[in-house]
């Protein structure tokens, strides 16, 4: 059995597995702000204009059910879209919203 110290792999092990790990996963993490932006941004205008379905003339009025359901969903889902907005700007990745 072969082993060697450890010390003697250390810069295979940073330049051939980490370099290349931190560059994906830099990459990566500007593809997963980016879904995260288009999704809580999707929830968030949602959550504005799903009420208006209530009041407007000529639609079913809503059930208890969808009455509880927005309530009970409603404001936890707006908090998780303000967090966002929060953390992105705090992590760099706000653009035009962190200026």
């Amino acid at each position: 059995m072969f082993a060697s110290k450890t010390h003697t792999a250390l810069s295979v092990y940073i330049f051939v597995r980490q370099c290349p790990g931190y560059c994906y996963c830099r990459v990566c993490l500007q593809y997963l702000a980016a879904g995260c932006w288009l999704l809580f941004t999707c929830i968030g205008v949602l959550l504005v204009y799903i009420p208006y379905t209530e009041h407007v003339d000529g639609l079913e009025p809503w059930t208890p059910a969808q009455h509880a359901a927005f309530e009970a969903l409603g404001r936890p889902a707006w908090a998780l879209c303000v967090g966002w907005v929060v953390y992105a700007c705090a992590a760099g990745y706000g653009g035009r919203v962190a200026t």
